[in-house]
C-alpha cells in the first residue's frame, strides 16, 4: 500500500465517524473497497491512539534475522517519542525532565509512565 492511499483513507477517517468505525471493525474489507490488495491470510489491525494511549508496531522480523531493506529505511533515523505525544495531544514539556548529562534529551518523568 503506498502512503498517499494510506494518508487518503486516514483523512477521510478523521472526517467522517461511520467510515472510521467501519475501518476499525472490517479494516480488509474497507481496504478492498479502496482498491487496496490485502493478501490471503494476512489479518489487518487498525486502532487509534489516544490521550493516555500510542501504539508502535515492530517490524515483522526477517526470516535470517536481518532488517530488510525496507525495513531499514523506514527505520533509520530513529524515533522521536517527543514528536509522537505531540501528535495525540500531550504536553511534552509536562511530562519530561531532561535526561542526566544530556540537555537534548528527556527522561519520562514517574507521572508520564
Amino acid at each position: 500500500m503506498a502512503q498517499e492511499q494510506w494518508n487518503q483513507i486516514v483523512t477521510r477517517a478523521l472526517t467522517d465517524a461511520a467510515f472510521k468505525q467501519r475501518l476499525v471493525a472490517e479494516p480488509v474489507k474497507v481496504f478492498e473497497e479502496q482498491g487496496i490488495a490485502v493478501p490471503a491470510g494476512v489479518e489487518i489491525r487498525v486502532l487509534e491512539n489516544t490521550d493516555s494511549v500510542v501504539h508502535l508496531t515492530l517490524p515483522a522480523s526477517a526470516a535470517a534475522g536481518e532488517l530488510s531493506e525496507n525495513e531499514l529505511a523506514s527505520v533509520s533515523g530513529g524515533l522521536n517519542i517527543g514528536a509522537i505525544m505531540v501528535s495525540v495531544g500531550k504536553e511534552i514539556s509536562k511530562t519530561t525532565t531532561p535526561a542526566a548529562g544530556n540537555p537534548t534529551k528527556t527522561g519520562v518523568t514517574a507521572a508520564a509512565q
